[in-house]
């Protein structure tokens, strides 16, 4: 039963990641669509990087206080449809939105899913 605990984390673990990498390969697309510089692009890889690393500790303390891990699974399906619907889009806040909320839920995962490893992992 262990075992299938880390795969599952394990996948979750890859799915989660997954979407981080969509924006990079999603802008030169959505750049001329709404009129988007270089410069706000980077401000928008910026936002995703400071969602989406920098506030992990932040949600490390959180979720330590406070036992959220029933939100472990609901963040991975939350992150795929926040990056999927980046195509219906048609402002750059919404944008904005939607990318910082992607990070988030990549955020929101990581303390969870590496404490819950450790109970999920094979002793040996």
């Amino acid at each position: 039963m262990k075992k299938d605990g880390t795969w599952l984390l394990s996948t979750g673990h890859f799915l989660n990641d997954f979407y981080c990498n969509f924006l990079p390969i999603l802008l030169p697309i959505i750049m001329p669509q709404l009129g988007i510089s270089l410069t706000v692009s980077g401000l928008l890889v910026m936002v995703l990087s400071i969602t989406s690393n920098m506030m992990q500790p932040v949600f490390g303390y959180v979720m330590d206080r406070h036992n959220l891990s029933r939100i472990l699974i609901p963040v991975i399906p939350f992150g795929a449809i926040c990056i999927c619907s980046i195509g219906l889009i048609s402002t750059k806040a919404m944008l904005f939105i939607i990318i910082a909320l992607t990070g988030l839920s990549v955020s929101a995962f990581h303390p969870l899913g590496s404490t819950l490893v450790a109970k999920t992992a094979p002793s040996e």
